[in-house]
């Protein structure tokens, strides 16, 4: 949806919203350097110094909130800056990301009643923190529905060495079983790119037609994982994405994906591997997250768990704290 298709919605608003929306602009490359300004700013920086969470990179909004089916926008007024999309689906929505700067809440309350009560569109906010879920409840202004809560896993990656001590005992049992099993000359491993993103999204659907019903995963999950590898492939930033697609008898069997979110921390977009293959997710995972290691990375968010048996990977892998992170549906109290 462009521009101008966007405006078409808010033609009959009244002053007060024109006020609103006269500071939405479509979300374009450029906005890297605002959106990186607003983590220059003293209030922001001590809540996150590390740049622990997804949506601390320009590169989260760019691949979920304008791409693929997503069309973004970001309010901007100087003093606080609120990322959303019109989502595509049979039946359209709005997805708006946490804010930031100072003081920002109020102007997400407003977007909210722009976006819900005048297109009537269904608006869900994500990536919440504890205090802005509380600050909305509070609002006289707004209904909350279908509160989400999640468990983002934080790990440091000093602790990673050779997998020495007791707390590595299930990964390093499993890295050892691979490597026997396994030779090294039996894989070929590429970064992601051009050639083989087709082969990539391939693997990502097939793995998904496998295991989600017996997983119970999220569809819309792994449909966000087929968005972001068609996004990267062109991108030959070694500096701040790393990749690596594992080939087994020529069949990619693996694929794993980070991208940097400050100077010492990554987010780990996608970790998916062949299940027949015993050992390789653990074994692929430990290799990517040495290479970010040797590229000055220390600290690693590897996204929520959606399901126990997730939640029991990614514990294996000693996290070093848990962040809680919040989503839920909101309305005007208008409607």
């Amino acid at each position: 949806m462009l521009m101008k298709d966007f405006n078409k919605i808010f033609t009959q608003m009244d002053e007060n919203y024109h006020k609103i929306i006269k500071f939405v602009t479509p979300i374009s490359d450029s906005d890297i350097e605002l959106f990186e300004s607003f983590f220059a700013q003293p209030v922001i920086k001590p809540i996150n110094k590390f740049r622990l969470n997804f949506e601390d990179s320009f590169e989260y909004i760019r691949m979920y909130f304008n791409s693929g089916r997503f069309s973004g926008f970001k309010f901007y007024d100087n003093n606080s800056l609120i990322i959303f999309a019109i989502e595509k689906k049979k039946k359209l929505h709005f997805k708006v990301l946490k804010p930031f700067g100072p003081n920002s809440i109020q102007k997400l309350v407003e977007i909210i009643k722009v976006l819900s009560y005048q297109t009537k569109f269904p608006v869900q906010v994500v990536c919440l923190n504890n205090d802005q879920l509380k600050a909305l409840k509070n609002s006289s202004e707004l209904i909350l529905t279908n509160i989400k809560e999640f468990n983002y896993y934080i790990y440091d990656l000093k602790t990673l060495n050779d997998l020495h001590g007791n707390c590595w005992k299930n990964v390093r049992q499993k890295v050892t079983a691979f490597n026997s099993n396994y030779p090294k000359n039996k894989f070929k491993i590429e970064r992601l790119n051009l050639d083989n993103c087709r082969e990539t999204v391939h693997f990502i659907g097939g793995w998904r037609r496998e295991l989600i019903a017996r997983r119970e995963l999220s569809y819309a999950n792994l449909e966000k994982n087929k968005f972001a590898a068609q996004y990267f492939a062109d991108k030959n930033d070694f500096d701040h994405i790393w990749s690596t697609v594992y080939r087994h008898r020529g069949s990619v069997v693996a694929f794993q994906l980070l991208y940097r979110l400050g100077p010492t921390a990554a987010g780990h977009a996608i970790g998916l591997a062949d299940t027949n293959i015993k050992g390789l997710a653990e074994a692929s995972q430990v290799d990517i997250w040495k290479q970010v290691y040797n590229c000055g990375i220390r600290f690693i968010n590897d996204g929520p768990s959606w399901r126990p048996g997730l939640e029991r990977y990614k514990k294996k892998f000693n996290p070093l704290l848990i962040q809680k992170v919040y989503e839920c549906k909101v309305k005007s109290i208008d409607l």
